[in-house]
């Protein structure tokens, strides 16, 4: 018996934000990721309109417990990223932030801070380019 997909949130669905929907979906195929989930400021695209909400604290009181996301994705502009991973640890929601992942170096102290007192996970994304070596 394989696991049960790992429920995601993503907070940010344009710019690379559309990237990530890319791979949820990917992911989604795969049997091992499922969205549950968007957030975004501005109306997504009309596929996610079910999913979508304008707010994080938004999504977790509309969301039925067995459903909420167990990992949110943060692909906003980087001066948003500290409020929203720590509104997201407080949570109990593990986080993947897109590079840079605070505005200036002060604010990682802080961040890993939520981290270590929400037990919980930070990832920062950095894209990978190369070849098959």
């Amino acid at each position: 018996m394989s696991p049960a997909p790992v429920r995601v949130a993503l907070i940010g669905t344009r710019g690379f934000g559309a990237v990530h929907l890319r791979t949820l979906a990917r992911l989604e195929e795969a049997g091992t990721a499922r969205l549950v989930g968007v957030v975004d400021v501005a109306e997504p695209p009309a596929e996610l309109a079910a999913l979508h909400h304008r707010s994080l604290a938004d999504l977790l009181a509309a969301t039925p417990v067995e459903d909420r996301p167990q990992i949110v994705a943060i692909a906003t502009p980087i001066d948003t990223h500290v409020p929203l991973a720590t509104e997201a640890l407080a949570a109990g929601l593990d986080v993947y932030l897109e590079k840079p992942p605070v505005p200036a170096l002060a604010d990682h102290r802080p961040l890993l801070e939520a981290a270590r007192a929400a037990g919980r996970s930070v990832q920062v994304g950095f894209q990978a380019r190369g070849g098959g070596g």
